[in-house]
């Protein structure tokens, strides 16, 4: 976090959760700790990611999943599998990785993608933990923006303790907070 960035009341309750808890989810879910449950905002979340503090993921069944910096390197042994990868999320992927970063425009064009292709080509790069959310891009109303977009080894790059820390948690164990064991081993495959 920049020494100039505030951190608002949203952000610490969020940062607070974070820590404890590893994961939320965009929207509200029965079973699952979502965003307004965990004293979040749209805001919050995206201050979080722009900082490097939160992950931008599709992990849990597709939804937007937000991720610890703990629960993305235990994930992450577990995602990055680029085999298998349709031919659309390979030239979204090697586009980010030259480019650095890209919005959904951006991606369209150089990537020659229709809006649904785009779409089709993105949520396995979200899934498999390949690509995530950077920074704001246009911000379109007080709760809403687009994204710029990048590599998950980019992210990794946006602060010096963004790698594995030896008090991190295995995937098995932290996913035991939420799920049984059949659960884990389908989220894991």
């Amino acid at each position: 976090m920049d020494a100039a960035h505030v951190r608002t009341k949203e952000e610490l309750a969020l940062s607070e959760f974070f820590e404890k808890n590893g994961l939320i989810l965009c929207n509200e879910h029965p079973k699952m700790p979502y965003l307004d449950s965990a004293g979040g905002n749209w805001n919050a979340v995206v201050a979080l990611m722009e900082h490097g503090d939160v992950f931008y993921s599709r992990f849990y069944n597709g939804r937007v999943t937000y991720l610890s910096r703990e629960w993305y390197f235990a994930l992450k042994l577990y995602r990055a599998r680029r085999l298998n990868l349709p031919d659309e999320s390979l030239r979204v992927y090697d586009f980010l990785r030259s480019a650095g970063m890209g919005n959904a425009k951006q991606i369209q064009a150089f990537c020659r993608l229709s809006k649904k292709q785009y779409d089709a080509a993105m949520l396995p790069l979200f899934r498999e933990m390949l690509v995530t959310v950077l920074w704001r891009d246009e911000i379109l109303s007080e709760n809403w923006c687009t994204f710029l977009y990048g590599t998950s080894e980019t992210w990794e790059q946006k602060r010096p303790e963004n790698r594995p820390q030896a008090n991190f948690g295995d995937a098995q164990t932290l996913l035991a907070r939420y799920f049984d064991q059949t659960e884990i081993q389908r989220l894991l495959r």
